[in-house]
Formats: structure tokens, sequence, C-alpha cells
């Protein structure tokens, strides 16, 4: 291969690697959390706060910019309104507050993340980079101007309108403070309305900061859950926000852990809890995996570790001895830069649904029934039958308990106690002697 076409071959590699980590976004992957506007009793330039609530791939980019959008589908403000284009320069995790800094006199910009440039994709973007005191609005998207995919938007000052035509910074019949909602972004979800003019709005953080993607973002775009309180730290976390169910976490450019790449199953066998685990797309950053126990779904310990590579498709087991108590398992594995992720919780018992002991046997005059698990939340009904079919007693029970069951009236022979719910039915065989 000559020198040339190594050069090629490493250039299409480079593009291929590109492409495949670019992160495609859709609406509410992205939540704007805060917007700040500098004048003279604030300190510091305009800012913005972004909560990301999906994880985000290396060469990811998206778009921030307080153009206003018209209900046709185009943008007003062509030369004036600011676009940055934010491009992910190392994994970014759900659950990530992202700060941007914006010097409207100097038009500097500045990211905690990733790197910045000025957004031309498609047509010319503006250069202020200020955000307007007296109401303004801001979008997340990605792809280019004349074709944008909306991720989130806020405004800031009163209802969304038609939009204005920026021949009024912050009055008249249409000042360019006014902008439409997209018709992919939609309020509550993808979309948030406040209802003032204020230089200090932000998410409040004593509200909902743990929970899925569509609770979060419930929380977020209600207006009522943001607070205009100065005083705000601006480039630091105030939020320290847990996106439950985003789909994995990337531990190094292209490398995706997603959650349940271990499917964990339980079964009884011999008095002893079995469990299997395997998966179906093993990758060979994995470094340790172990299997944890713990008999309250919380305070897991180890009890086996397995240190050596995984093979896909491959079953793995472990017996595990824990008496008749429910237990709980997950698998926690590590990958070779060390990071940590769990399986899914699965719940184990040789302990029957419901059990209960006879005594004595045989008896005479009295039957004492001593039920010692009953399943949680069941009614039971416990039932002594003849031989013939016929019931000679019924009671309805809810907890575990001892029965006392008077026999004297019985006949001598065989009966059978049957202790039932509507998932499990246990019988044991009851003789009955009074001669």
């Amino acid at each position: 291969m000559t020198l040339k076409h190594l050069l090629f071959a490493i250039t299409l590699l480079s593009i291929s690697l590109n492409n495949h980590a670019q992160t495609t976004l859709g609406p509410g992957d992205i939540a704007i959390i805060g917007m700040k506007t500098n004048n003279n009793s604030d300190s510091g330039n305009d800012a913005a706060k972004l909560l990301v609530l999906v994880p985000l791939d290396c060469n990811t980019k998206f778009i921030v910019t307080d153009n206003n959008w018209r209900n046709n589908g185009t943008w007003y403000c062509d030369n004036d309104e600011f676009a940055i284009e934010l491009t992910v320069t190392s994994p970014i995790n759900a659950g990530t507050v992202i700060y941007l800094d914006l010097d409207g006199a100097t038009n500097a910009t500045s990211s905690s993340t990733g790197s910045l440039s000025r957004a031309g994709l498609g047509s010319t973007w503006g250069t202020n980079y200020g955000l307007n005191s007296k109401g303004d609005n801001l979008f997340v998207l990605q792809g280019t101007r004349l074709s944008p995919s909306f991720i989130f938007g806020v405004r800031h000052d009163g209802a969304y309108s038609l939009g204005g035509d920026c021949s009024s910074a912050t009055s008249g019949s249409s000042p360019k403070n006014n902008t439409a909602i997209p018709a992919a972004l939609s309020l509550g979800t993808s979309a948030l309305e406040l209802n003032s003019a204020e230089n200090q709005w932000h998410y409040d953080c004593s509200k909902t900061i743990s929970g899925d993607k569509a609770t979060l973002l419930s929380s977020i775009c209600n207006g009522s859950n943001w607070t205009k309180s100065s005083g705000q730290s601006w480039y630091s976390s105030t939020c320290n926000f847990t996106v439950t169910g985003a789909g994995g976490t990337y531990t190094s450019c292209g490398v995706f852990l997603s959650n349940g790449d271990f499917i964990l199953k339980s079964s009884c066998k011999n008095d002893e809890n079995e469990l299997q685990w395997y998966t179906l797309n093993e990758s060979s950053n994995f470094k340790q995996l172990t299997l944890e126990s713990s008999t309250s779904e919380d305070n897991f310990e180890g009890i086996y570790t397995l240190k050596t590579s995984i093979e896909s498709n491959k079953i793995y087991s472990y017996k595990h001895s824990n008496g008749k108590k429910a237990t709980y398992y997950r698998l926690r594995y590590i990958d070779e830069n060390g990071f940590t992720k769990y399986s899914d919780v699965v719940a184990a018992s040789c302990k029957n649904a419901n059990e209960f002991s006879i005594y004595p046997n045989p008896a005479k005059n009295s039957v004492n029934v001593t039920i010692s698990y009953l399943e949680k939340g069941s009614d039971a009904s416990l039932i002594v039958y003849n031989v013939l079919g016929e019931i000679v007693y019924l009671t309805t029970i809810n907890s575990p308990q001892q029965v006392i069951i008077n026999s004297e009236r019985f006949s001598s022979g065989i009966y059978y106690l049957v202790l039932s719910t509507e998932k499990d039915k246990q019988t044991q065989k009851l003789v009955i002697s009074n001669n």
C-alpha cells in the first residue's frame, strides 16, 4: 500500500468514527435550566445553564441560539441574534449540567465542557452574544439554520407569540424578544414559558432533581418551579441531578455501557437460589464482574467475583444457599477505566408462598396450626376437608399466626388441611383419633 493510499484509508476511518460518535438528539434530550441577563446590578456576563438528559458521545454537536422563530418555520433577526455550536470533546453523561458564558460586549463565549464555535451553518447567524434583560428566548437545536431539529426552548417574558420583526429591541407591536414556539416542541415536555422578564431566572433545586427524563422534564417545564432570586452561582453545580433509565453511560469516546448489558435471572433448585446471567453483546472492556446479594434490597454485599473474560451468549451460574430467606441479587460490573454499572435487581426465594405446620398430628380434641409464612398482601383460607371432599372447617386469615381448631366433633379418620390463596395452595394430611 502506498503512503497516499494509507493516508486515504486513515481519513476514511476517521470520518467513519466521527459519524458513528455523533449522538442524534430529539425534543427534551437537553433542557435549559437557567438564563442570566447582565445589567448594572448584576456581576459577570450573560449566562445559560443546560441539563443533559441523555448520554452524549464525543463529536456530538448542538446549537444554542436566542434567534426568534416564526410560525411559518423561518427565523427573524437574520444578522443580529447569536448562535453558538458546542462540540462534545469527551463523553457527557445524563445528569450533567453545562454552563455557557456569553459576553455581549466582546462577543466572547465559553463553556464548562466541550468546544464552542460560531454557528454559521446553512446561513449567517448574528454575533450579538448578549441576552436581552427585558425578555428573551433561547433554543437548543441540532442541524443547520436552514434545517433545524429543535431540542428545547424557553420563552423569557410571557407566552409564546407569532414572533417579532427586530424593528424594536424591547417594545412596540412586534418587539424582537417575541418568538413563536417551533412545531417540534411542546409546552410542558420540551418547552417552557416564564411569566416575566427577570435577570436571574433559574430552575429551583428544591424541586424534582431525580427521576426519569419525562419526570424531570415535567418539573423543569413548569414555570412555577423556577425562581428569579439573585445570588445564584452560575458556574458551579447547584443541582445534583440524577436521571434514571437514561439508557446507559459512555466510559470513553465510542464506548457505551448500556443498561441491561447483562441479563440476570434466578430460580430455586434443591433449596438453593440459582443465579444465571448472560450477555448478548459483550465488549472486551469489561474487567470484573461481581454477584451481590441483599436481604433488604439495599446494603448489597459481594458473594462471588468473576475476573476472567466474559463471552457473549454464554450462560454463567452460581448457587447461593441462604436458607429460605427472600434475597435480592444484582450484578456489579467494572470496565477497564474503572467505571461501575449494575444490572437490574432480581428477587429469589426457595420459600414456598405459604408455609404452615400442624401439631399434634395425630390429634384428638384440638389441632394447633402455626402459619409461619404468608405471602405479603395475601388473604388466605384455612380449610379442613374430609375424605369425601366435604368442608368441616373454614376460616380466613391475612397474616402469619397460630390457629387452634376444635376437633372434638370430628370423626376419627383422615382429613386434609389446606392453606389457600389466589396464587398458591399448600396441603397437609391430618389424622384425627377421638377413640
